[in-house]
């Protein structure tokens, strides 16, 4: 979980076959009872809520471009996945935790 709340970032996933750079999930814990004692326990369900792609230059290439664009849609369409892609190839030194934590807040999730 991030920073308390009910959200976990995974990286270097794979979602439906496809490989992902990082994954954000919204957690869910719903109580469940227990017939044999008074106590409750819970289950956690995950929901994917964004999928975060780092583009280096090889992405910029004829080939790359025309998967990624695929790729995306698959995920946005019957998935409901919001994908973001940060263009990192400019040299601009930013790391993945910096690069998730900046999309984190734009996504208002912290």
């Amino acid at each position: 979980m991030l920073v308390g709340l009910p959200v976990a970032l995974s990286c270097a996933c794979v979602m439906d076959d496809m490989e992902c750079d990082m994954i954000i999930t919204e957690v869910k814990s719903t109580p469940t009872s227990c017939d044999c004692d008074s106590t409750n326990s819970y289950h956690s369900t995950q929901s994917i809520v964004a999928n975060i792609e780092i583009d280096g230059p090889h992405h910029k290439q004829p080939k790359k471009l025309q998967y990624t664009e695929f790729r995306d849609e698959f995920f946005r369409q019957p998935h409901g996945v919001s994908v973001r892609r940060v263009d990192v190839s400019r040299g601009n030194g930013s790391k993945k935790h910096h690069v998730a934590e900046g999309i984190l807040k734009e996504l208002k999730l912290i």
